[in-house]
């Protein structure tokens, strides 16, 4: 599989959360993002967790995501789970009077410590990777897009349960907040089966009209793909072969590499013959020179009734910015 998941929340407002799959006992907004877009922040008035379950259940894992506190006390931030036990969890702890990365594992057992400090109200890029075993796992931690290990450790006990979901911590009265998030695994080929580096996940909304324009809704075609009142409005169509195509907004940077990219949907009914009311593209950046997306396809089945619908575009250099929807 190689890329398990990614979220930059630009999209979707906080009640969103809980359709695309994400649990959340109390508390919680969304919040301007690491460079523009949104960012979710944690508060409650209990410990607690957003947690998101991955596809399956994983004993190699890599972690990247932007982190922001808002003051130097020590914190849980993230954990790798099984269910709601903590296979891994980072947190920072406070030495010498500075907030730096520690690694836990379900019975609190230290397995790495950082020594670079974790500034509040400044964004923080950690990338975390994680082999599960009671006898011979292992961690490493690296920041800020850096190759050389924060902190590391081999030969640990991170337990016999392999990862099946993620959890974003609060703690009472301190705000995390959360950015950037990309999981991905060792299957699958380069780039995407190993640490990514710090990257910067956008989202590109549809803005017009395409070349194709075969399906037919209530208002102009895109207005219906992009409208947040789920199946008020929509584009569809019966007829095999016919095609409906979006232009979507500029990345973010003029220049970068895109490493990954999949199309999204907020969830929503579909019946035979529609399409999810709201579909964007998703990509997952690094800054550098000269790529840009280009022009996707996905294929759809008329014979589903609901779906959560994504669709993943890989490494990939773009000149037109559209999306291309084939139905089958």
């Amino acid at each position: 599989m190689a890329v398990v998941f990614m979220e930059g929340f630009d999209h979707i407002a906080l009640a969103q959360l809980y359709a695309k799959g994400w649990s959340q006992p109390s508390g919680g907004s969304v919040v301007a993002g690491r460079f523009a877009g949104q960012g979710l922040r944690t508060n409650s008035s209990a410990p607690n967790c957003y947690s998101k379950a991955l596809p399956a259940s994983y004993s190699t894992l890599i972690v990247g995501f932007a982190f922001l506190p808002t003051t130097t006390d020590a914190r849980d931030v993230l954990s790798l789970r099984n269910g709601t036990t903590t296979v891994v969890k980072v947190a920072t702890v406070v030495v010498g009077g500075v907030p730096v990365v520690r690694l836990v594992n379900a019975s609190g057992t230290t397995l790495a410590t950082g020594t670079t400090g974790v500034p509040a109200n400044a964004w923080t890029y950690i990338e975390l990777k994680v082999v599960v075993s009671a006898t011979v796992g292992t961690v490493e931690v690296r920041l800020n897009g850096a190759s050389a290990a924060e902190c590391s450790g081999t030969g640990l006990n991170t337990g016999a349960l392999d990862i099946d979901n993620i959890g974003l911590w609060w703690v009472v009265t301190y705000l995390n907040t959360y950015d950037d998030i990309y999981v991905v695994d060792t299957s699958g080929s380069a780039p995407t089966n190993t640490w990514l580096g710090e990257v910067r996940v956008s989202t590109l909304i549809p803005n017009g009209n395409g070349a194709n324009t075969a399906w037919t809704g209530a208002y102009t075609d895109w207005d219906d793909i992009t409208s947040a009142d789920d199946d008020t409005t929509y584009v569809s169509s019966s007829t095999p072969g016919d095609r409906e195509t979006s232009t979507l907004t500029d990345l973010s940077a003029a220049t970068s590499t895109v490493l990954l990219s999949r199309p999204i949907s907020s969830p929503a009914r579909m019946m035979p013959g529609r399409e999810p009311s709201r579909l964007w593209s998703l990509s997952a950046e690094r800054p550098t020179t000269g790529q840009r997306l280009r022009r996707c396809r996905r294929r759809t089945s008329t014979t589903r009734s609901s779906t959560t619908g994504s669709l993943q575009m890989g490494m990939c250099g773009m000149s037109r910015r559209s999306m291309r929807w084939k139905r089958e």
